[in-house]
């Protein structure tokens, strides 16, 4: 069965056999082609070294399911491992819905090409849609303090304080900051 072929195929990925996954995918694709098994494929041609493959896997499954946003992620870090940040970048725009962890994607990869201004304000917003989630919050917060707004990212450590006090970023961000305000007690 195809739902069979594809987690054995995942299996395999995850347990570093990616030819293997490889193989498994390849035979869930022959049942019935799927976004998902193509964005597995390409994951494993990245991982045996073989970029042009899992471009074009990549590209397949962006066409099969133009609204999966999670294809649109792949394709990014597919060109982030290039260091082609500036096409990470046009992909991860162009995805129809920007959900919260687009948005981080997103960021990260401005944070990559040095775009410290337009990391925070996707890290900001993926923090606004996500309120309850810390590593948003913690994530808006570090680049708020990267990019000089000190005063807006206390508002960011206010909201993962109230998730979670004991997070270890938590206390690593609020070192830093203590530390670049040479409040060396704190």
């Amino acid at each position: 069965r195809q739902n069979d072929l594809l987690v054995a195929g995942e299996l395999y990925l995850r347990t570093g056999d990616p030819q293997g996954g490889i193989n498994y995918l390849q035979r869930a694709d022959n049942i019935k082609p799927s976004a998902h098994a193509e964005l597995l494929m390409a994951m494993g041609y990245m991982r045996l070294k073989q970029p042009q493959k899992a471009k074009q896997l990549l590209d397949v499954a962006k066409k099969r399911a133009p609204n999966n946003v999670e294809i649109f992620q792949a394709v990014a870090t597919f060109y982030r491992e290039d260091h082609d940040y500036k096409s990470a970048i046009d992909t991860l725009n162009s995805a129809p819905r920007k959900t919260p962890s687009l948005l981080a994607d997103l960021a990260f990869t401005y944070e990559l090409a040095g775009d410290k201004k337009k990391s925070a304000e996707n890290y900001v917003k993926a923090a606004n849609a996500a309120p309850k989630e810390i590593k948003f919050q913690l994530s808006a917060a570090q680049a708020l303090i990267q990019s000089g707004d000190k005063e807006k990212a206390q508002d960011y450590i206010k909201r993962a304080a109230a998730i979670n006090p004991d997070h270890y970023r938590l206390h690593a961000i609020r070192a830093g900051l203590a530390k670049s305000e040479n409040r060396n007690a704190d």
